[in-house]
């Protein structure tokens, strides 16, 4: 029985929309979570903010994109937190289940008074943050030319 490419699509988009349900519930019902968020600029020059949620899930830890946001203006980190806090409530998420947050060092998201990292422990102390391994690896790593050239 053949089926139309509206059919396909339907089912293709009914599974996704399942399947990120299912990991928001999961994220809502665990005692302890953990995020990871990072922002990149896509070919448009747009900043593009991920949020990754981290829960254990039996004996097991699951690690899913729990959503890509897109910041129009500026990006400060009074920006970062608004989009992650409108995205919390949004999703009924809770802000007192979450036990760490590893960031990267760019200055609006590890800046101690304004930026990301500022913010969030002053609304959220008890939240661990952490400075993301892959970039302090990174610089330690890299030769130092090409540090100098790839980081702006």
């Amino acid at each position: 029985m053949p089926l139309s490419n509206n059919t396909i699509t339907r089912r293709t988009e009914s599974l996704g929309k399942d399947l990120r349900e299912q990991i928001y519930e999961d994220f809502r019902s665990k005692p302890y979570t953990a995020l990871a968020i990072d922002k990149s600029t896509d070919i448009k020059s747009e900043v593009q903010l991920l949020v990754y949620g981290k829960f254990a899930c039996g004996c097991r830890i699951v690690e899913a994109l729990l959503c890509c946001l897109t910041l129009h203006s500026t990006t400060t980190g009074y920006d970062i937190f608004s989009a992650v806090d409108t995205f919390f409530t949004e999703k009924q998420f809770d802000w007192g289940r979450v036990v760490e947050c590893c960031i990267d060092g760019a200055p609006s998201m590890m800046g101690r008074n304004i930026g990301f990292r500022g913010i969030l422990q002053t609304k959220f102390p008890y939240i661990y943050i952490k400075h993301c391994i892959i970039h302090r690896t990174e610089k330690l790593w890299l030769p130092k030319s090409f540090r100098l050239c790839s980081m702006k």
